[in-house]
């Protein structure tokens, strides 16, 4: 039997995502996930606060009022920090 592994890192900053804080994992509408400090360091440059999804191919529209906790993603670097 195989594990998947996962990335818990953040594809903007390239720094491991933490369970809360600045570094906690946040979705866009189009799943892709990155930590709050790096979306909203990328969106504070973005003319108008509003940019291309960054994840190559991805064409939704990101703002900071589309981002969402990924709660999910949180619990499996939760769970991850324990070693289950």
């Amino acid at each position: 039997m195989t594990q998947a592994t996962s990335s818990h890192k953040c594809p903007l900053l390239q720094v491991q995502m933490m369970e809360a804080g600045e570094l906690r994992p946040v979705k866009g509408p189009c799943g892709h996930v990155f930590s709050y400090k790096g979306a909203h360091e990328t969106l504070k440059k973005a003319k108008g606060g509003t940019m291309p999804c960054p994840m190559h191919g991805c064409s939704f529209k990101l703002n900071l009022a589309s981002l969402v906790d990924a709660k999910d993603v949180a619990k499996e670097i939760k769970k991850a920090a324990r070693g289950d």
